[in-house]
């Protein structure tokens, strides 16, 4: 928030591009209220300074953390929060206000995409600080058999379509037969570029495939040696599984193959729960 300028807003879809650690980009979302506010606020100004967040010294200069933190301290106050308000805290306001508005996959499209920009350094300091045992990935062999619906996107455009093909997917859910129950994210391999197009599929799982609904398509993923890793937890944690499974790979020796990274979601996933649990499917290759 403290490096926004100006320029990085985009008023029509409500976003801004924040560049975080490593020099990653990353888009994030307002909503309409926090739209307006803003429009009054830069109104209220008539300095040059580029920086979205200003003093009010003389001259203007951009607003640094230790003033940002000072005055969220002194809003806090002033609305009487108890709540110890802190910058960092509102990466977890933010996540728990996306699933409290139905915009789960968002989050998870979000968070994987931020993943796939993740350096390798910034990804083992930080599973380091979360202190998981090796023990907790495998390997298998499987394959997975599936219906639904493939897309193609933009991978800067998976935030806002992604959501779309779930929901629609969600809706009908009934026309497919012989289904598990597990749900499938699958995800193409291939460079991660905001500007390439990838292909995804949102499928539910079945045990063998039937008549395919009109408008969907079967996905038959051959039989593979996966390193799986059991996520459990806030969805919005799942950026850190992903870099555990990543370093668990590299350490144990494997070496990614060239497949479809896979999310399977069964009765134990309840993103609003902190005993949530998701599967994470990367395919590697055999020792």
């Amino acid at each position: 928030m403290q490096k926004i300028n100006i320029e990085d807003l985009n008023w029509e879809n409500c976003s801004a591009i924040v560049n975080g650690k490593g020099s990653k980009q990353r888009e994030i979302y307002f909503t309409t209220e926090c739209k307006v506010w803003l429009k009054k606020y830069l109104a209220s100004r008539d300095d040059l300074c580029k920086a979205l967040f200003v003093t009010d010294t003389n001259p203007t200069r951009r607003m640094a953390m230790p003033t940002i933190r000072w005055a969220l301290k002194r809003l806090a106050d002033r609305g009487e929060i108890e709540a110890n308000v802190y910058p960092h805290r509102f990466r977890h306001t933010y996540a728990c206000q996306l699933l409290d508005n139905g915009a789960l996959w968002i989050l998870i499209e979000m968070l994987f995409y931020s993943f796939l920009y993740d350096s390798e350094t910034e990804r083992r300091n930080e599973m380091s600080e979360l202190g998981v045992k090796d023990n907790t990935c495998r390997v298998v062999k499987r394959g997975f058999s599936a219906v639904g619906t493939r897309h193609e996107a933009k991978y800067s455009e998976y935030p806002t379509v992604i959501p779309q093909s779930f929901d629609s997917l969600m809706s009908r859910m009934e026309e497919i037969q012989n289904r598990t129950g597990e749900k499938l994210a699958q995800y193409e391999p291939g460079n991660y570029a905001p500007d390439n197009l990838g292909t995804y599929y949102t499928t539910a799982q079945v045990t063998e495939i039937g008549s395919i609904p009109q408008g969907m398509v079967s996905q038959n993923t051959p039989l593979c040696t996966y390193a799986v890793y059991t996520h459990k937890g806030e969805i919005w944690k799942i950026g850190d599984a992903y870099g555990f499974l990543n370093r668990w790979i590299d350490e144990n020796g494997y070496k990614h193959s060239k497949g479809w990274v896979v999310e399977l979601m069964d009765e134990r996933f309840n993103p609003t729960s902190p005993e949530s649990e998701l599967e994470i499917y990367t395919p590697i290759e055999e020792k």
